[in-house]
């Protein structure tokens, strides 16, 4: 049955009072180490990982992969001061949804003991250490790198992707902080640390889209109008 351009404009407008009914929302979720995330630890020996993707200790806003974030703490399962030489790896992810605008990520208060990079979707965004900022060594899974201390925040929303986002902070402790460069190493002694914290937060706002019951519903008032105009 073909329409009136009166009642298709009609019909456009209970549309449009749909969408606006339905209002859009704001959300902002904590994604960093002090976070609802949930963070793995993978901790490396000599000749390669020790322990695998094992849940991180939660210390305060810190992450570590003993209970203490010292050497005396309960280690992962795998892990122990005796295997461990010096870097650790821990990862988490979020996602992020396909119908959002404005979507934004930034991080900020990176530390690390005694030093870290931040990643995210395999981009270096952050470099922190204990010692403070200046050029020096991260040693990585596939090797020792060049890196600057001293990026501890910023935004980094152009790394974000549609769907499943990867965060991953790789972590040293060289019994040595007061040497950027020094190489990765056991523990020194029990009154070592090793943790990292950084507050990241992610925002998006949720386009509105009207439930089928509320159009079925406007779509009723509208033929309900429509009769009232012609019964006159």
């Amino acid at each position: 049955m073909l329409i009136g351009k009166k009642t298709a404009t009609l019909i456009a407008m209970l549309l449009v009072l749909g969408v606006m009914f339905s209002s859009a929302r704001a959300d902002s979720f904590s994604v960093g180490t002090g976070g609802d995330a949930s963070w793995l630890v993978t901790v490396y020996g000599s000749g390669g990982p020790v322990a695998t993707n094992q849940p991180a200790y939660q210390i305060g806003s810190w992450i570590s992969f003993t209970s203490n974030a010292f050497r005396t703490g309960q280690w992962v399962n795998g892990a122990n001061s005796t295997l461990f030489k010096g870097l650790w790896v821990a990862t988490s992810t979020f996602e992020l949804p396909a119908d959002v605008v404005g979507a934004s990520l930034d991080f900020s208060n990176f530390l690390a003991d005694d030093r870290a990079v931040l990643e995210i979707n395999g981009h270096r965004v952050g470099a922190s250490a204990l010692i403070g900022a200046g050029a020096g060594k991260i040693t990585t899974p596939t090797g020792t790198q060049s890196v600057t201390y001293g990026t501890t925040s910023g935004d980094i929303s152009e790394y974000l992707i549609e769907g499943i986002n990867t965060i991953t902070i790789i972590a040293n402790n060289t019994a040595s902080p007061t040497n950027l460069s020094a190489k990765t190493r056991s523990f020194k002694s029990n009154g070592d640390a090793a943790g990292v914290s950084v507050d990241i937060t992610l925002n998006y706002v949720t386009q509105p889209v009207p439930e089928p019951a509320t159009m079925a519903l406007l779509a009723i008032g509208g033929l309900a109008m429509l009769r009232r105009r012609r019964a006159k």
